[in-house]
């Protein structure tokens, strides 16, 4: 009697596990899940009305047009359509989540591959190295905002080819932004250096000028108390005597 309550128990346990895992792994809409499984039976035609409704969504959250747009363009090529438009489909979803990625358990392989392939061709990575070396680095995506490396030194992975700015500051040292042009599937190492900043004494100059002024007059009227004496002007002075 005990083996089979704890076999009931195991059995709940078992299936309130697959729940939360199948919620964890329900990532995307529904609409965007019927495309998906309508491309798995093999039903392109409804598969590409399906997920062209999630495309025509102005409410679709970016994880819904990433694979609406991946598996659009999948769908394609399982329909024998190899064009200009498949590549800007994946190259287009990719520009927008540069940072998604697809499940290689759930993806077939060979387009698993094409994807990945495509994928490289477009991300690059960034070293900088600085001088001084624990400086901070931001570097500026004009798609997603500033992104601050905490290592020394920076690191940034999977950028976009495209242009960026990038920003090195430092406590003491003149700030310095630089335009950078990331390639994809080329890393690539940038070297910065900083200046120290120097005090600019000639912003002080026309206080220092009058400091100068005011001492010479202060100088002068105390050293002019200072020279009084018994001794007359020279303009009242007696003459000497006469002589014979």
């Amino acid at each position: 009697m005990m083996i089979k309550r704890f076999s009931l128990f195991s059995i709940l346990c078992v299936l309130v596990l697959i729940n939360l895992l199948s919620a964890q792994q329900s990532r995307y809409s529904p609409k965007v899940e019927k495309g998906l499984e309508l491309f798995y039976q093999a039903e392109f035609d409804r598969a590409v009305d399906v997920l062209g409704e999630v495309l025509d969504n102005p409410l679709a959250t970016q994880a819904d047009l990433f694979m609406a747009r991946v598996y659009t363009a999948f769908t394609l090529i399982r329909s024998g359509v190899e064009s200009a438009v498949v590549d800007q489909m994946l190259q287009t979803a990719i520009r927008a989540n540069p940072g998604q990625s697809l499940d290689p358990m759930r993806t077939p392989p060979d387009l698993f591959k094409r994807f990945n392939s495509i994928r490289g061709s477009m991300m690059g990575d960034i070293v900088i190295k600085t001088e001084p070396a624990d400086a901070n680095v931001v570097l500026i995506d004009p798609e997603v905002g500033s992104k601050v490396s905490l290592t020394h030194p920076a690191v940034f992975s999977d950028l976009v080819n495209d242009q960026y700015q990038i920003a090195v500051t430092r406590k003491g040292y003149a700030e310095k932004v630089l335009q950078v042009e990331v390639t994809g599937g080329k890393p690539d190492t940038l070297f910065v250096s900083l200046q120290k900043q120097t005090v600019n004494w000639m912003r002080y100059a026309p206080w220092a000028g009058g400091a100068v002024l005011l001492g010479t007059l202060l100088a002068t009227q105390l050293g002019g108390d200072d020279d009084d004496s018994d001794t007359p002007p020279s303009a009242v002075l007696p003459s000497p005597p006469n002589r014979p």
